[in-house]
């Protein structure tokens, strides 16, 4: 099954509420970004990226 391609375009937010990943992993968190927006797709960083606790 393919997706649909999008017709307008979409923008996400991200935020970590439990484990900070875009602060522990940012390789990994700057990867998953990529790919999303490597799909057409805008990514808006939350107030607690690159932050922890």
């Amino acid at each position: 099954m393919k997706n649909k391609k999008l017709k307008d375009k979409l923008t996400i937010g991200v935020f970590s509420s439990s484990s900070p990943i875009s602060a522990t992993v940012p390789v990994r968190y700057r990867r998953g970004k990529e790919y999303l927006q490597s799909k057409g797709i805008d990514v808006v960083d939350g107030i607690l990226y690159k932050k922890q606790d």
